[in-house]
């Protein structure tokens, strides 16, 4: 069997509400970064300090960039019409799961 791989994962970004009247709104909602998977105390604690901050997907694709060496999207899980689950490898044996609506 291969090596098992860790996630982290359920971090929803925001979603975008348009009025009636054109004029568009965001409203973000922060849900907790959480685990599945043998994840470290202290990298798990990183994650949750660091991404916490994060408002948009944007914000996290730059986030990603400015880490060293810097991370890009690894995949793109197309879970329904307005949902996206995007992925990054972290290490050899983290993965990031962003869930963005």
């Amino acid at each position: 069997m291969g090596c098992q791989k860790r996630l982290i994962g359920d971090y929803r970004i925001g979603t975008i509400l348009r009025s009636n009247d054109l004029r568009s709104e965001s409203r973000l909602r922060n849900v907790p970064v959480t685990s599945a998977g043998d994840i470290a105390p202290d990298l798990l604690s990183t994650f949750r300090r660091e991404l916490g901050n994060q408002r948009t997907l944007g914000d996290v694709l730059a986030w990603l960039r400015a880490q060293d060496p810097p991370r890009s999207v690894t995949d793109i899980l197309t879970q329904d019409e307005y949902t996206h689950d995007v992925v990054v490898q972290w290490s050899d044996r983290t993965y990031l799961a962003f869930d963005a609506t």
